[in-house]
This record gives structure tokens, C-alpha cells and sequence, in this order.
């Protein structure tokens, strides 16, 4: 069910002025028509200042009759949003106007603010929360136009239940153009530039080092529909594409094969299929030859740049928080990984990155413009890459994205493990530090990241700094690009403790 919700657009071009000075003309115009045929008794005045409204108006909404059209035809796009604040503006009956400030997340384009009102039942009112997500749709070339979707359907109400989405600044509110038709997403917000006194040591750090804005390149994420008609023209099955699948930065989707059974349908960008299947895909066969909760993959098919894949459907929903047997559990799988690669030498070891940029990620260059304090850490994770190998040794099996919410679960037990797309050659134990960057995003249970924290500092120096160091230019390139300045002191702050 949809909730209209009224926008907020400015408008004030010159079709605007126009039609205000028309509206103008036509309402006094009428009134000293009326005014006159009443005082000098003249009747065809009197008819013709009453019918000059009502023909006005006639003409005004045949004229917008165009426009309406072709708004009516525009799909809306669904999204999912923040909630950064919500009040109530009025009404004594059950259901009264709440107005929201939103933070759209609309994938693949950078976040924005935008401000909504929507109609809502008292009784509904607790299900609304700062912080909390919400669907919301609107149209794509009017991003303005919000409509708050208040029963969703199951996989979007899914995803909205583990999504977290960062704070856009203000400062992305769009308007309504002035004196174009196209309206167009916000960019990243400008920078403010450096203190000049050196009086405010953090609030130089974390000044921005240029007055330009920086357009970083943001990950790609999928667009299934368009996806599932690409497998059907290069092999000819059918995919049905029933939602997105909760959580992800890239995205995956829920589809249905010919023969009814459920699939997950993926695509790597800037990734050969070969490249998969010498070193992930070989990685999830010899997991599963073990007995190891790993999704097999049913389809491969190389699509432009983007290795496309369709993969099983393991039981199970994404765990939100890790609990200590969650821990447990984690921490055995983990250990589970350990030599299983070493009959199998052409598996490629996993490359750390820390002198060089990664294939879309780990990026170097946004953290030596982000800031001051960003660009040190840069420089501490380029030392610590000139003081270890570029690869690292071992013969584990290396996830390289094992946190918690690519744990499945049933009942607090693990079912699945999901995600390999980066999986490779290694020592498993960069794993538990990738584990302990995932908790850094969500509250956790007490106890639980202290355990984990324990269990790095018996880590070897050589083996947790360059892996610690991977994730903090991996998390903290990732937040630049794609989250809120806020989000990107929230994990240098991490990266900092041990680096």
C-alpha cells in the first residue's frame, strides 16, 4: 500500500511567473467584472466575468493534460530510505500528517535528503523511527516526489530490515529546476575547505584537502530485470525475478527458474569468468567437497564486463547481530578452512592491495583527497604494505567478506555461507579480522566484540597488521565513495586502534 505524500519543489522559473501573473489578470479581471455589471446593471457583463474563471480554468487543465500523461507513464523506481527525523504537523482525528526528512538510498547514484509529508494512522505512528528504513517510491526523473510505501512486499520489507544507510548532509536536498525538465540527482556534497588558524586540531583533520568536489566512481550495482534478460539471450533460460535480496553493496536477486526452483542471481563487474572459476568457484567446490555450507554456483555467463552468476538458494536469513554462539559458530567454520587449498596450487593467493588499488575497491586515492586525517592513515597502510608481502602466504581458504550478515541462519543456528565472489588463497585468520570489521557496523551483544578483540591480540604482528590494514583502506575507500563524511570517521576511527 502507498501513501501519497506531498513534495516539496520550488517553483519559480518563468512558466511559473507566467502563470501567476495570468492567474492574476483573470481573477481581478472577474472580480471588476462582477463589481461593474453589478453597479451599472449590464448582464452580459455579469455572465462573462462569472464564465472567465471557469473557462481559465477549463484551458489550464487541458494544457497540463500533456504533462499529467506523461508523468502517469513514468515506472516509479523503489528504494529504501533513512529516517533522519519525523513530527506531526496537525490533525485531531485518527489519522494525521506526519512530515519526514528522508535519506534516499537510490543505488547506484549518491544518496539524498529529501523532505515528505504522508498521512498516517495513530496507530501506525510507533512503526516510524529516527534511524529506522523505510520503502519509499518515486518517479525517476522527479526524485522529489516521494510516496512512502507502507505494506511492502516480503523481499523488500526483508531488506529493509537489515539495510543500513547512512546520513546524507543536507545539503543533497533536490529542488524542483528552475528552467529545465530533466531533473537530476544530486552530486557529492561541495567541500568546505581547511581551517586556515590551525586552531581546531580535529576539525582540521577532518577538514576536506581540496575546494573541488570529488566524483569517486561507485560500484555498479545490479539491475536484475535487465540481467535476467541477458541470461535469456545467451542461453536461453528463463529467470523470473521475484526482488532484491536483503542486504549487499552490490545487490543480489531472488529469480525462479523454469523448473519453479529458487535461485540467487548475481553480476561481478570488471570480472572475467574465468578469473571466477579458476579461483572462487574452485574455492566453493572444494568447501563443498568438504561438507562446508557453501551455495554451489548452477549458471555462468560472461555479460559485457560483468561476470554474471546464478547460484543456490541456501536456507536461512542473513543473521542481524552475532551473539556468542553465533561466535561459536563462526569462529568453527573459520577454523574449518585451514589447509584445505594446499592440493590445489593453481587456486590464486589473495592480494592484499596496500601499495596497489584493488578491481573496484581498496581504492588509494580516496583517502589521500578525503581528508588529512584519511591521508595519513594512507600513508600508514602504503608503510605497512612496504614491510610485507603483496599476497598473503598460507594455503587457507580465505573468504575475504566473512562477517555476520553473510552468515545464514535458522533459529540461531548457521546454515549457510554465502558471498565467495572474492574468495582465495590465504591464511583463514585474515577471515576473523574481516569479522571484526563487520561487527564495528551494528551494535552487538556485550561481550562478543571483546572476545573477538581478544582473539586478534594473540594474533602474530605480521599476520594481523597488513590484514588490519587491508580492511581499513577497504572500509574506509568504500565509506568515501559511497556513505557519509560521518560514516567515514566512523570506520578510521577503528582502523586507527590498531594501525
Amino acid at each position: 500500500m502507498v501513501i501519497n505524500a506531498s513534495a516539496r519543489p520550488t517553483h519559480n522559473g518563468p512558466v511559473a511567473l507566467a502563470r501567476g501573473f495570468m492567474s492574476g489578470c483573470v481573477t481581478g479581471g472577474s472580480l471588476a467584472a462582477l463589481v461593474v455589471a453589478t453597479i451599472a446593471e449590464i448582464v452580459p457583463l455579469f455572465v462573462a466575468g462569472l464564465c472567465l474563471p471557469l473557462v481559465y480554468g477549463l484551458l489550464f487543465s487541458l494544457a497540463g493534460m500533456p504533462r499529467r500523461a506523461r508523468e502517469a507513464a513514468v515506472v516509479p523506481r523503489t528504494a529504501l530510505a533513512r529516517i533522519e527525523s519525523l513530527h506531526a504537523i496537525g490533525g485531531e482525528s485518527a489519522d494525521i500528517p506526519i512530515q519526514f526528512v528522508l535519506t534516499v538510498d537510490p543505488g547506484g547514484a549518491p544518496a539524498y535528503r529529501v523532505e515528505m509529508t504522508a498521512g498516517s494512522n495513530l496507530v501506525d505512528v510507533p512503526e516510524y523511527r529516527p534511524g529506522g528504513t523505510v520503502v519509499i517510491e518515486y518517479p525517476a526523473d522527479r526524485p522529489w516526489r516521494v510516496r512512502l510505501v507502507r505494506r511492502p512486499g516480503p523481499e523488500w520489507r526483508s531488506r529493509a530490515e537489515t539495510a543500513r544507510i547512512g546520513s546524507a548532509p543536507a545539503s543533497t536536498m533536490p529542488r524542483h529546476p528552475a528552467s529545465t525538465r530533466a531533473a537530476r540527482l544530486p552530486s557529492e556534497a561541495p567541500f568546505r575547505g581547511t581551517p586556515a588558524d590551525g586552531t581546531d586540531r580535529a576539525a582540521a583533520e577532518n577538514a576536506p584537502m581540496t575546494t573541488s568536489p570529488q566524483n569517486w566512481a561507485r560500484a555498479e550495482r545490479l539491475d536484475a530485470d535487465r540481467t535476467a534478460a541477458a541470461v535469456y539471450a545467451g542461453t536461453g533460460v528463463e529467470l523470473v525475478v521475484e526482488g532484491p535480496c536483503p542486504g549487499g553493496e552490490v545487490g543480489a536477486a531472488y529469480v525462479r527458474g523454469p523448473d519453479g526452483r529458487r535461485s540467487v542471481l548475481k553480476s561481478r563487474p570488471d570480472t572475467r569468468v574465468e578469473e571466477l572459476r579458476a579461483g572462487p568457484l574452485a574455492v566453493c567446490e572444494v568447501l563443498r567437497a568438504r561438507g562446508y555450507p557453501c551455495p554451489s554456483t548452477e549458471l555462468t555467463l560472461q555479460v559485457g564486463r560483468a561476470a554474471v552468476l546464478v547460484q543456490q538458494l541456501l536456507p536461512g536469513t542473513p543473521m542481524k547481530r552475532l551473539d556468542h554462539h553465533g561466535l561459536d559458530q563462526a569462529l568453527a567454520l573459520n577454523a574449518s578452512q585451514a589447509g584445505l587449498l594446499a592440493g590445489h596450487p593453481r587456486i590464486p593467493s589473495m592480494n592484499l592491495y596496500l601499495l596497489d588499488d584493488g578491481p573496484g575497491y581498496c581504492l588509494h586515492d580516496p583517502l589521500r583527497h578525503h581528508n588529512r586525517r584519511s591521508a595519513a592513515l594512507e600513508q600508514r597502510i602504503r608503510a605497512t604494505g612496504a614491510g610485507h608481502p603483496r599476497r598473503l602466504a598460507g594455503d587457507d581458504v580465505v573468504h575475504q567478506d566473512f562477517h555476520h550478515s553473510n552468515l545464514l541462519a535458522v533459529d540461531g543456528t548457521v546454515t549457510g555461507v554465502i558471498d565467495w565472489d572474492g574468495a582465495g588463497r590465504g591464511d583463514r585468520r585474515f577471515d576473523l579480522v574481516t569479522l571484526r570489521f563487520g561487527l564495528h557496523a551494528d551494535e552487538q551483544p556485550p561481550g562478543v566484540v571483546r572476545r573477538l578483540d581478544a582473539i586478534l591480540d594473540a594474533l602474530p604482528e605480521d599476520v594481523l597488521r597488513p590484514c588490519w590494514a587491508h580492511m581499513s583502506l577497504r572500509m574506509t575507500d568504500w565509506a568515501i565513495r559511497h556513505f557519509t563524511p560521518g560514516e567515514v570517521e566512523h570506520w578510521m576511527d577503528l582502523a586507527e586502534q590498531r594501525l
